[in-house]
């Protein structure tokens, strides 16, 4: 079985992979912060996503300040126990005109009838148990005198720590409640409390708690835009991204961000001075504000190898995002109602369907070498590598011995042609090595409609077909739709 994708602590399963479950820095931390064992498990993800480091690094690092504050307390107060006076008890304190008359009373008061007579009957055995006539002493015992007076001495002071210090307790503890039943408040205002597995309504976030951990045995949470919330200030981080989109929002480049962990982790990473990143990547131009983020950092420039296709990733989130998108069983194409394109990636989508409202999101850049225009940095670098950088290079398939131009083109040949045709016909058991040739084959049986020229109508079940008729029938259409996708791709220039 193998151990399931995702963040381990949050279960997002498309967040990046910031840090590993096994690093010793992070599980100090994870101990420190956390009351429970959080051990890893080869069934279980090992990954840990960059929102929920830096959370708890934040947690750890102020968890360190409120540890050094109290050592330095208790320091403070030992050396001051030490400086005081120390009182000997071998001397005699004469009791004052009127003190033994107060000492008896106070004495007598803290006494009750019970444990007077108690006291009373137990001395009158033991005087007579010896044969001895009793005698009733009136004078206090001397014993007691030196006890007495220092009592009397030191109450005055325990009095004035006893009336000032539960009192800023008190109004600390009453202005803490008064704030969380006013979010209470708020949260019970705008989220249903309704149970999630039973369907039970309560009438408060608390009630609900309550509900989860008696019935279901788990930590109580509300469900809201396909996520779960178990703590107040996330909830209400959530109710004030509802109430203002803009709620979490950098000033500086005016990006939107669900918390105000987000937010701080962009502020760090990407607006933080040159001084304030002191840790700088080696093998890069770029620096960190703190260690762990370097060392996060470094893992992104080691590749990784698919295990099951044998393509070589950029580095081990790269590999955690290709094995969900291409070897998942689970269905997350995303198809433009444009063109019908499919993607695989949110920011890919979101991205060309800008690119149709006309919308110009990525900047043009021109190859210095050949003057060709290329869409963004990312498509400058890859045109750089695979056109120019291995031009020289040999790139041969180690299966067949086939010679390429480039590792890009390598790459794709092994894709396409040494591959295990894993995608089978529900109808007539036919396997294909790629989904778009068994989604042109399931035509044949279902009799679908998948591709119609714009200028004529004919239907066609191939995209190569496709475009080979579009070419030979209509050529005046193809050139003219070709020169619109040249002068789209060159940058728009300014008068």
């Amino acid at each position: 079985m193998e151990p399931l994708d995702g963040c381990r602590l949050c279960l997002d399963p498309f967040s990046d992979n910031a840090s590993s479950l096994e690093s010793e820095d992070l599980q100090k931390q994870m101990q420190q912060v956390f009351s429970f064992a959080i051990e890893p498990n080869e069934k279980l993800s090992t990954k840990v996503c960059q929102s929920c480091t830096y959370t708890i690094s934040e947690f750890y690092q102020y968890s360190e300040k409120v540890r050094e504050n109290q050592d330095k307390l208790l320091g403070l107060a030992n050396a001051s126990e030490e400086s005081k006076p120390v009182i000997d008890d071998t001397v005699k304190v004469e009791p004052l005109e009127g003190d033994e008359d107060q000492d008896d009373e106070d004495r007598d008061a803290d006494w009750s009838p019970e444990k007077r007579l108690k006291q009373e009957s137990s001395e009158e055995s033991d005087a007579f148990s010896d044969g001895e006539i009793f005698v009733e002493q009136h004078e206090p015992l001397p014993e007691r005198k030196p006890r007495q007076k220092r009592k009397a001495e030191t109450r005055p002071r325990r009095k004035r720590n006893t009336v000032q210090e539960p009192q800023e307790e008190d109004e600390t503890k009453l202005k803490m409640r008064q704030e969380r039943a006013e979010t209470d408040k708020q949260i019970n205002q705008f989220f249903l409390m309704k149970c999630d597995i039973c369907g039970v309504v309560e009438e408060t976030f608390q009630q609900l708690r309550a509900h989860f951990w008696k019935y279901h045995e788990i930590r109580g949470y509300i469900v809201c835009c396909k996520k779960k919330y178990n703590k107040r200030y996330a909830l209400q981080e959530h109710m004030y991204l509802h109430a203002n989109p803009n709620a979490f929002r950098c000033e500086i480049c005016q990006k939107n961000y669900k918390n105000k962990v987000t937010l701080s982790l962009h502020m760090v990473k990407t607006h933080a001075s040159e001084e304030e990143r002191p840790f700088k990547c080696d093998r890069c131009t770029q620096s960190f504000s703190k260690s762990y983020m370097l060392k996060t950092h470094m893992s992104s420039h080691e590749k990784a190898q698919c295990p099951k296709c044998e393509k070589l990733l950029a580095n081990k989130s790269a590999l955690s995002v290709h094995l969900i998108n291409v070897h998942s069983d689970i269905d997350r194409r995303m198809i433009c109602d444009s063109c019908g394109q499919e993607f695989l990636n949110k920011v890919c989508f979101e991205r060309h369907v800008k690119e149709h409202a006309g919308i110009e999101v990525v900047k043009k850049l021109q190859c210095h070498i050949c003057q060709k225009w290329l869409r963004g940095e990312r498509g400058l670098q890859k045109h750089l590598q695979f056109t120019h950088y291995e031009r020289d290079q040999t790139h041969i398939c180690d299966v067949c011995q086939q010679q390429y131009p480039n590792s890009r083109a390598l790459w794709s040949h092994k894709r396409t042609v040494h591959i295990a045709e894993k995608f089978e016909c529900e109808f007539c058991g036919k396997r294909f090595k790629r989904a778009s040739n068994l989604k042109e084959h399931r035509t044949i049986h279902t009799g679908e409609v998948l591709y119609s020229c714009d200028y004529c109508g004919s239907t066609m079940n191939s995209k190569a077909n496709l475009y080979t008729h579009i070419k030979k029938n209509h050529p005046m259409e193809w050139a003219e739709k070709k020169q619109r996708t040249a002068e789209a791709s060159a940058p728009k220039t300014t008068a």
